[in-house]
């Protein structure tokens, strides 16, 4: 009896649960449900085990539906990926300036064409991988590492100025604006930055300070104008009386006082005379003449010590359209500056050549040379190392060769002696006139 109330109330209900797992395991049909017959433990399990079926098969539907959808899901995702990078793309494309992106240690992970064209470089291959200290100048190194420690303390600097360098060296001046990348957990994980070439800026900033410059040199030689002119007037009324009336009776230290007052009348007039023309217009009177001719003229005019040696080269048979008169004084200028660099003599070359529709006319000389760090300075005007100059011979000497829309550059070496260039147009074929210290502001007239 034990036995049979064995079988029937424990082991036959067991039996029924084990066949219903092994058909669900066969046929993965989780629909199939245990017997809950009965208020026994039995009975428990059987409702606990349904009920864990129960869950199992809404999970596995719901995983099914996810299944189903999950590739159209993935495809979905996938297109609005694709649009976000060419959206990206087309915002670095159009962007007018430089945009780079960095890791942490400064390497280029990804740039935009403006970044490589203001680098000039041909393609991302040769930039990406680099460090982004190979595009700021040396000088500027220290100063990007402050930076740097800036950005990653505040997260963003805007607007620093850097000395930025090109493939083959050039410099050029830029503003860099750049902020920290960082991953979902907000950790940073590198840099980009948005540069932006100020060279038209700056170029505009150095016309703005030389116009108010020229304004100043302009209200200048107005007032040296009037209120010198008068009393010099005067001065040399003066010295022409006494030379007139009484020269024969004066002594010989007399006579030389009278000399250096008109000596210092002729330079207080050329000094006026520059001041005026440097804060005028220059206009040109363009005519025809040869080079030979030119150069003869100039040097007939002037007086040369024996002590220089003068050798010509290559100006004949050279025609050109030219403001004679212009030009003849500012090769005055030139070898008048190469004669006094030449105190105890040397040798004054002047060389002419015709490259295409060009001529160029060198003027060389074996004197003391420029320093080097007078080089630049001297094409501005009151800059003069002479005791008796005021420093506007070589400045006016580039307007006029740039009003004839050359240019004018020098070599010197201290030591060895100095060569003037001027490049200008064979032929000007009309009236130009070119604004004081503007040297592109040329119309024609």
């Amino acid at each position: 009896m034990f036995l049979i109330l064995l079988e029937k109330l424990i082991l036959a209900r067991i039996e029924k649960i084990s066949n219903i797992t092994k058909e669900i395991r066969k046929s993965h049909n989780l629909s199939l449900r245990a017997p809950e017959t009965g208020n026994d433990e039995l009975s428990d399990f059987s409702r606990e085990f349904n009920q864990m079926l129960s869950t199992v098969d809404t999970l596995e539907h719901k995983l099914r539906n996810y299944s189903e959808h999950l590739e159209e899901l993935v495809e979905k995702r996938t297109e609005e990926l694709k649009k976000n990078q060419e959206k990206l793309k087309s915002i670095l494309s159009a962007s007018p300036d430089a945009i780079t992106a960095t890791d942490l240690n400064g390497i280029i992970t990804e740039c935009n064409e403006q970044t490589l064209k203001m680098h000039e470089y041909a393609s991302k291959e040769e930039l990406i991988g680099k460090s982004a200290f190979d595009l700021i100048a040396p000088k500027d190194h220290k100063k990007a590492e402050e930076k740097i420690k800036e950005t990653l303390e505040k997260g963003y600097v805007k607007n620093v100025e850097y000395t930025f360098l090109t493939k083959n060296g050039r410099e050029f001046p830029a503003e860099l604006s750049a902020s920290v990348i960082r991953d979902q957990n907000r950790k940073p994980i590198g840099f980009v930055a948005i540069t932006k070439d100020i060279s038209e800026r700056k170029t505009l900033e150095q016309q703005l300070f030389k116009a108010q410059k020229l304004a100043a040199i302009g209200e200048l030689a107005g007032m040296v104008g009037h209120d010198l002119r008068n009393p010099l007037t005067g001065i040399q009324g003066a010295v022409y009386y006494l030379k007139t009336k009484y020269y024969n009776k004066l002594d010989s230290r007399a006579k030389e006082m009278i000399t250096i007052i008109q000596d210092a009348i002729n330079r207080s007039n050329k000094i006026i005379n520059d001041l005026l023309e440097y804060a005028k217009e220059i206009h040109l009177d363009v005519n025809s003449t040869n080079l030979d001719v030119l150069i003869k003229e100039t040097l007939s005019s002037m007086e040369i010590p024996d002590s220089i040696k003068v050798e010509c080269e290559g100006c004949e048979a050279i025609e050109l359209r030219i403001d004679i008169a212009k030009m003849q004084r500012v090769l005055i200028n030139i070898i008048k500056n190469a004669i006094e660099a030449m105190p105890d003599g040397g040798k004054l070359s002047i060389r002419c050549s015709c490259i295409e529709d060009y001529v160029s006319i060198s003027v060389s000389d074996t004197g003391v040379g420029i320093p080097k760090e007078n080089l630049e300075k001297i094409w501005a005007p009151l800059f003069t190392t002479k005791a008796k100059g005021m420093g506007f011979g070589l400045p006016i000497c580039k307007r006029i060769v740039e009003a004839h829309g050359g240019i004018i550059t020098v070599e010197s070496m201290v030591g060895k002696g100095t060569t003037f260039t001027i490049t200008i147009p064979q032929k000007i074929e009309s009236q130009q006139i070119v604004y004081a210290d503007a040297p592109n502001s040329t119309v024609q007239a």
